[in-house]
C-alpha cells in the first residue's frame, strides 16, 4: 500500500534538493561500504572494522551532545525569513497542509542545537 502523507513528509526531510550528485567512484564506494558491512559478527574489511571502532569511540561524545542539545533547543527560534523559505519550498514541492514546514522547522532547530549554534546563524 501507499505511505501516509505524514510519513512521506518525514522521509522527505532526509533528502536534500541541494545535494551534489556523486560521481561513479563515490557511488561505488558507498555501495561497497554497505555491502561489506555486516550488522552482526566480524566485519568483512579492515576499513569497516576501523569505521565501527571509531563510531563506538565517538558514542559517548554523541550522548553528551544530545544531552546538551535537549537543553539548548528550548531557546532556539526559527527566523521568520526561514519559515517563509520553508513555506515557499513546501508550496514548490506541492505539499498539502503544513506538516512539511513544521517538521522542517523542528529539524532545523534540532540540527542547530546539536551543532551548538543559532538556527538562523
Amino acid at each position: 500500500g501507499e505511505l501516509c502523507d505524514h510519513l512521506l513528509d518525514r522521509i522527505s526531510i532526509s533528502l536534500s534538493a541541494d545535494a551534489q550528485k556523486l560521481d561513479i567512484a563515490q557511488r561505488v564506494s558507498a555501495v561497497d561500504s554497505v555491502i561489506n558491512f555486516a550488522s552482526s559478527g566480524k566485519q568483512k574489511t579492515a576499513d569497516a572494522e576501523a569505521a565501527l571502532k571509531a563510531a563506538v569511540e565517538n558514542e559517548d561524545d554523541l550522548k553528551t551532545a544530545v544531552i546538551f542539545a535537549r537543553e539548548y533547543i528550548k531557546d532556539l527560534k526559527v527566523a521568520p525569513s526561514q519559515i517563509q523559505y520553508l513555506c515557499e519550498e513546501a508550496i514548490r514541492a506541492g505539499c498539502q497542509g503544513h506538516r512539511a514546514e513544521i517538521f522542517a522547522s523542528e529539524v532545523a532547530r534540532a540540527a542547530a542545537a546539536l551543532e551548538g549554534r543559532q538556527v538562523n546563524g
